[in-house]
């Protein structure tokens, strides 16, 4: 009788259970399940695995992941985690991969940063391009420090003064995204500090464009959006296409916002909301004039639309439509 908050992997079974809510009804997500297949690789291909290694890299490949393009996103920042991490270092811990190596399954979860230091660590591998080879390694050699210190070719000292740079600069980048959603900063110095680390990280970039398109400012909603749009591999390439079509129907230019709604579609299939990608979509062609296409996603809306209890107005507009185009369809057929 197992009790998780999210999800759980069953090893004699080979199964995993994932919940759709978390206990504040906010949708568990797809990363989730990425985490727990994670744990089933690694108990199959890794023996005798640490607590430490086998949650640490669950999360590495799991926490903020998605699918772009057939491949999975890594190697970004995870807001909440690192958050915690910022919070217990500046408090005066001090990260330490001596101790964390050393840790069994009671002091991982007692040791403030343990969980979020060992993803961290994972991160930290994969940033620097040794990862795969460290993964090789420890499957012939175990898990002794030394196999890390002859992977990276430094010794432990080395590689914790490299872990605290990186952990200060991209996973801080992430705590400030987390500090942003509890910020009522008008001037987004979190969201700007997060840029400032790092300069290229889609998530900061996105939140900013949002709030510019909130105060509806959409010329520097465009600016933000712009850099993410030229990598349509980034986990934020879909919710930047779907903003810049946000901007372009706020406007009226149902064209433009069209063309960027359906490239969002593209990259939605592993979304939970992709439903309401076809609603805009619908909305543009409804205000360009075509009843075909438009009837068509709205149907796709209403067809695969789980959360109906979120968007009722919405609901009504598009079956008002079907219904309104059906009575026309059927007017002119008995004429």
């Amino acid at each position: 009788n197992v009790q998780a908050r999210s999800s759980y992997y069953i090893t004699k079974t080979q199964t995993i259970y994932t919940h759709q809510y978390y206990d504040n009804k906010r949708l568990v997500g797809v990363g989730v399940l990425f985490h727990e297949i994670t744990h089933h690789f690694v108990r199959l291909n890794f023996p005798n695995v640490p607590t430490w290694f086998n949650e640490g890299l669950a999360d590495f490949f799991g926490i903020e992941t998605r699918i772009v393009k057939g491949k999975a996103t890594l190697g970004v920042p995870y807001p909440a985690g690192d958050y915690r991490l910022k919070e217990q270092i500046e408090k005066g811990t001090i990260p330490n991969v001596r101790k964390l190596f050393a840790m069994d399954d009671r002091r991982l979860y007692s040791w403030p940063i343990g969980y979020f230091f060992s993803r961290a660590f994972f991160y930290w591998l994969y940033e620097n391009k040794e990862l795969e080879q460290y993964l090789r390694n420890v499957q012939s050699e175990g898990y002794d420090l030394s196999v890390l210190e002859k992977t990276v070719h430094k010794p432990v000292s080395q590689i914790n003064k490299e872990l605290l740079t990186f952990i200060k600069t991209d996973c801080y980048a992430g705590a400030y995204i987390y500090e942003s959603r509890h910020s009522s900063d008008p001037n987004q110095q979190a969201l700007l500090k997060a840029l400032e680390l790092k300069p290229r990280y889609a998530r900061a970039r996105l939140n900013l464009a949002r709030n510019c398109y909130r105060a509806k400012d959409y010329k520097q909603t465009r600016q933000y959006l712009e850099l993410i749009l030229r990598d349509d591999a980034s986990p934020e390439y879909q919710y930047a296409s779907e903003l810049m079509g946000d901007c372009f129907q706020a406007e009226e230019n149902y064209e433009r916002a069209l063309q960027y709604y359906q490239n969002a579609l593209e990259y939605a299939d592993y979304d939970e909301h992709k439903y309401e990608l076809y609603y805009w979509i619908a909305q543009c062609y409804d205000n360009l004039k075509d009843r075909q296409r438009a009837e068509e996603f709205y149907q796709k809306f209403l067809a695969e639309n789980w959360e109906q209890e979120k968007s009722p107005d919405l609901i009504k507009y598009a079956s008002d439509y079907q219904e309104q185009e059906q009575e026309d369809s059927e007017e002119t057929g008995s004429n």
